[in-house]
């Protein structure tokens, strides 16, 4: 069971790589959000990805939930991916909301410091609320959604309708059950996220399909085998 769902969350997490490494490089209409397209030499640079699958909805009250994974860039070694440390999040909030989406993000970690946050049993954000800018989102949209502070950018892709503008905090929890399944009872985050364990092969695509970005800027459609 553990290898199908590394499976899925690595197809996910190509397809969100192809989707936004394919968007046109617009601004939003919410200049501070960024731009649809991620750029390759956020990749180049960064210490570490963070990959997250996030379902939310709300009338008034908003609740997410969602999962992910963590990847860190290797040092000194050809620029290669360390195994993903698989965490899971959930989220509420308070204020004006309406409709229901999937986003999927990948939020680029700049310093050990960004990255290091996720070997923790858990963290959050909720004592750095702040109201979220209003966003309609839609099929179309690139949605800077999870904000980790100054040391994380964050790109995604969306699908459904709704409009949020909340006081939310965000809770981040490593999935121990997942990550235990995978690596063995004796495996530590920083075992993975260092690369002291072997990789997945079926998270492989997912650093290959990296690697072709971050050197050529260009990426291919993903086709599941």
């Amino acid at each position: 069971m553990s290898s199908g769902q590394v499976a899925e969350a690595a197809a996910r997490a190509v397809k969100v790589l192809e989707a936004l490494a394919n968007k046109e490089e617009v601004p939003l209409q919410l200049p501070e959000m960024g731009t649809k397209r991620l750029p390759p030499r956020d990749l180049m640079g960064c210490s570490g990805l963070c990959f997250t699958f996030v379902k939310k909805a709300g009338v008034g009250l908003t609740a997410e939930h969602g999962t992910g994974f963590l990847i860190a860039h290797q040092a000194g070694d050809g620029g290669s991916w360390s195994s993903p440390l698989f965490i899971s999040l959930t989220a509420g909030g308070v204020g004006i909301s309406l409709g229901a989406a999937e986003i999927d993000s990948i939020v680029v970690l700049s310093g050990p410091e960004a990255v290091a946050k996720y070997s923790q049993p858990y963290w959050d954000t909720a004592a750095d609320v702040t109201t979220a800018a209003p966003v309609v989102v839609n099929s179309s949209d690139g949605v800077k959604d999870l904000d980790l502070g100054m040391n994380s950018f964050t790109y995604s892709v969306s699908s459904g309708l709704m409009m949020d503008y909340s006081f939310k905090g965000m809770r981040y929890r490593l999935d121990d059950a997942l990550n235990k399944a995978v690596y063995g009872e004796s495996c530590t985050p920083k075992d993975i996220l260092e690369g002291k364990v072997a990789v997945p092969d079926a998270i492989k695509p997912l650093h290959n399909a990296l690697v072709q970005y971050a050197t050529t800027g260009a990426l291919k459609p993903y086709e599941s085998a």
